[in-house]
């Protein structure tokens, strides 16, 4: 393992680093490095947004820690979180600029994008979400007109707790790793499930080049 892409990955609110493990898992299947993170403040955005800053810290520390297994091998970071966890995801992405290179919000709850925002950007939510409607998360991806690469899609029938605890996520995951594999490692063999989202779906926006869906 060399030359990887990692990320955090964290829970909503009331949650733990253990109710998202079902997407850790094949993550880390995909040769990727994830450190799920549990919020020392787990009821509100800012206390995630705490969360994903030390857990990119703990990355960065660990890639350049000797003693480490990951010494050297992490090539880029990225944020990534559910509801709260995922407004979180957004806003650390806004405050780390650069710092990383990959986005990924499920079903953010409050997400508030600024123009220090450079990661490539999924959003996911799903049709029948009542907590943190599908409006948040479109309405995120519209703020984010002036970044390089970004995505949408609403799951299908899907209602706020379909990223937690979630052992039959449909093509979900799939495209999740692809984002991650594509942005964040540069793997373009990923492109053509990024462009084929799965029939689950709907409302799909890509703006991603080279990638060509409109």
């Amino acid at each position: 393992m060399e030359n990887v892409h990692s990320t955090t990955l964290t829970s909503g609110l009331g949650g733990s680093k253990e109710n998202m493990y079902w997407l850790a898992e094949p993550i880390s299947a995909a040769g990727m490095v994830v450190i799920a993170v549990s919020a020392a403040n787990n009821s509100a955005v800012s206390g995630y947004e705490r969360a994903h800053k030390s857990g990119v810290a703990i990355l960065q520390d660990e890639n350049v820690d000797s003693r480490s297994p990951l010494y050297g091998k992490i090539s880029s970071y990225g944020v990534m979180g559910f509801s709260m966890g995922g407004g979180g995801s957004v806003n650390a992405a806004t405050d780390l600029g650069r710092e990383v290179a990959t986005c990924i919000a499920l079903a953010p709850y409050n997400p508030n994008p600024g123009y220090n925002h450079s990661a490539a950007t999924l959003i996911l939510t799903g049709t029948a979400d009542a907590t943190a409607p599908a409006y948040m998360g479109e309405g995120a991806y519209g703020n984010l007109n002036f970044i390089d690469a970004r995505g949408y899609a609403s799951i299908r029938g899907e209602g706020h707790m379909f990223r937690s605890n979630n052992y039959n996520p449909g093509t979900a995951d799939d495209y999740i790793i692809a984002w991650l594999k594509y942005f964040g490692e540069g793997d373009t063999t990923y492109g053509s499930t990024i462009e084929n989202p799965g029939s689950d779906m709907t409302d799909v926006k890509l703006d991603a080049p080279p990638l060509n869906l409109r």
